[in-house]
This record gives C-alpha cells, sequence and structure tokens, in this order.
C-alpha cells in the first residue's frame, strides 16, 4: 500500500513539473497584444515573429507643451487607445505652414506611450481651418502614419484619420477620435 502511495505522489509530481512546459514565452505568443503583459512588449520580437494587421481607435486630448521649443510649437497629449489603453504622448511639429488666411497645415512627429512603457512612432499631417463667423472652435482634418516604436511596437507600421477634431482658440485644448489599422 505504501508503494502504490508513493508511486502516485511521484507521479503527481512529475505530471505537475511536466505541465508547466508552457511557459511564459507560450503564454505571450497566444496572447502578444495584452497590455498587462510587459516580458512580451518589452522583449525584442524574434526574427521570424509574424506580424497581425488590426483595427485601432483612439480617443484623445492635447493641451499645448509649454516647454516646446518649436518655431511651430507642440502638445502634450493624453486618453486611450486600443492596443495600448491609458496612454500619454507628445506632438512635436516639424512645420506649420498657412495655406491661406484661415487654412494652417502643421506636420509633426508624435510619440505615444503606453503605462507599460511602450512607445508607438508615428508622424502628423493635419489641416487647421480657423473659423470665420467670429466663434472660438477651429476644426482640424488629417492624420498620422505609424513608423515604429519600441516593444511590441518595434517595426510598426499603419495609419490613423482623426475625427471630431476640434481645436479650443481661447484654451489651446484640442480633442478627437481616430480609426486606422496597425500591422505590429
Amino acid at each position: 500500500m505504501k508503494t502504490i502511495f508513493k508511486t502516485a505522489i511521484f507521479i503527481a509530481i512529475m505530471v505537475t513539473f511536466s505541465c508547466q512546459n508552457e511557459t511564459l514565452s507560450d503564454i505571450n505568443a497566444e496572447y502578444p497584444q495584452s497590455d498587462t503583459n510587459t516580458e512580451y512588449s518589452q522583449a525584442s520580437k524574434s526574427a521570424n515573429a509574424k506580424q497581425v494587421t488590426k483595427k485601432i481607435t483612439n480617443s484623445l486630448a492635447s493641451d499645448p507643451d509649454p516647454n516646446n521649443t518649436s518655431e511651430c510649437g507642440g502638445a502634450l497629449f493624453w486618453g486611450v487607445m486600443s492596443h495600448m489603453g491609458k496612454v500619454t504622448g507628445y506632438t512635436a511639429n516639424k512645420t506649420c505652414d498657412w495655406l491661406d488666411q484661415v487654412t494652417l497645415h502643421i506636420t509633426s512627429d508624435e510619440v505615444t506611450y503606453a503605462a507599460n512603457g511602450d512607445e508607438m512612432w508615428s508622424d502628423g499631417d493635419i489641416t487647421i481651418h480657423f473659423p470665420t463667423d467670429g466663434s472660438t472652435i477651429a476644426t482640424i482634418t488629417g492624420g498620422s502614419t505609424i513608423t515604429g516604436g519600441t516593444g511590441r511596437f518595434e517595426g510598426a507600421s499603419g495609419w490613423f484619420v482623426f475625427e471630431n477634431m476640434v481645436y479650443d482658440l481661447i484654451t489651446g485644448r484640442e480633442s478627437h477620435t481616430a480609426y486606422g489599422e496597425i500591422t505590429y
């Protein structure tokens, strides 16, 4: 009886340890987009990792960056983004050209930070349409092109189209939603 009991315990221990073949790497491969999965997101992608294309959305707001030294200014933003959760980031405007008296074209470098530290990089291209009716709300059209990042966004590509983008001329606050695709 003791031999059977010892054998059963030995088998249970062996089964327990043999079932641990599913490693964190296996789980990461199954759930690579998880924002709580920091080991995967901060590790370099392997050379044979398969990229996937997914829809991406965001809802962001921004204020002027008080420390930006660019002639064209910049902004600090925050909000939520699919595949990243709560985000913060900054926009550094590269160019700002008046197309006419009420239309300003701006290009920018953008960095979006996920809560786990991963970065997504993008190039922005927007046009601000200033009101001619005396109101204090400008509308903005445009979007961004995703150009890479760090962690799980290393080598990422894709695009955003901005929607409902408005700019309060009194406070400098901007807000918008966006949709697009990301490959990473």
